[in-house]
């Protein structure tokens, strides 16, 4: 996965990402911090799409930050890894943005990465619902069927409202 693939979004989660383990005095970040940040991300995609799919955003954020909590911590950390999983999540969100014709790739990409890959953060997802089929209909629904191209996406407010209007 090539940083200057990602979408300004993107980028600002990983980082966010990085800094939640960071903060709780984890050794790597791994899907979890990154579902945790891309659920809570002002002017992000990846809360709209959860309330389209069925699910609340704020209780999948509930759960994420209950799985973080039970992650092992340790003072005085050297430096953050980035656990094998996350690498996993984001290959599998840049070939998806690929196979929907997207130049970059942005949160949506990363929370079906974050959907497929064996990992605590999918652990959060499966037993809610969550899943590929969902997502892209969701997305589909949620942004239109044109591929996008740009590193600096649209807010949710310029994606389709659930009546199907641009706002």
């Amino acid at each position: 996965m090539r940083l200057d693939g990602l979408t300004v979004k993107a980028q600002e989660a990983i980082t966010s990402a990085q800094g939640i383990a960071s903060d709780r005095g984890h050794a790597a970040i791994g899907p979890l911090h990154l579902l945790a940040v891309l659920i809570e991300q002002q002017g992000g995609i990846v809360a709209p799409l959860l309330e389209k799919v069925g699910v609340g955003a704020a209780r999948v954020a509930e759960i994420a930050d209950a799985e973080l909590s039970r992650l092992p911590s340790q003072s005085g950390q050297a430096g953050l890894s980035m656990a094998p999983d996350l690498a996993e999540v984001l290959n599998q969100a840049e070939k998806e943005a690929k196979a929907l014709g997207d130049e970059d790739t942005s949160g949506e990409h990363m929370l079906i990465g974050v959907g497929e890959v064996k990992s605590p953060a999918k652990e959060v997802l499966t037993p809610l619902g969550v899943d590929q089929d969902g997502i892209l209909a969701a997305m589909k629904d949620v942004r239109g069927s044109q591929p996008f191209g740009s590193k600096a996406l649209p807010s949710p407010t310029q994606y389709k409202s659930p009546q199907g209007v641009r706002v």
